[in-house]
């Protein structure tokens, strides 16, 4: 789980704080495919590593679901 460390927990503001982070496991995710392309001719590693790189974006994507229904849920209260 990650740990905001805004200092104001608002949920609008958790939630731009577990983007930020999101965003930053995103870069490091292309970062491991730039290394990897540079550093293995193997076809076998390079496809391990994409499929390592595909799950993330996929665990990504439901997690960004999960706090576009936060948010949702949010402005439905605040109207």
């Amino acid at each position: 789980m990650l740990k905001c460390l805004c200092k104001n927990e608002s949920i609008p503001n958790s939630i731009s704080c577990i983007e930020k982070a999101l965003a930053n496991i995103l870069n490091e995710e292309a970062n491991k495919i730039k290394k990897a392309t540079c550093l293995s001719n193997n076809i076998c590693d390079l496809i391990k590593i994409n499929e390592s790189v595909n799950q993330t974006i996929k665990n990504i994507i439901l997690l960004e679901q999960v706090l576009c229904t936060k948010l949702d849920i949010y402005n439905s209260k605040k109207i």
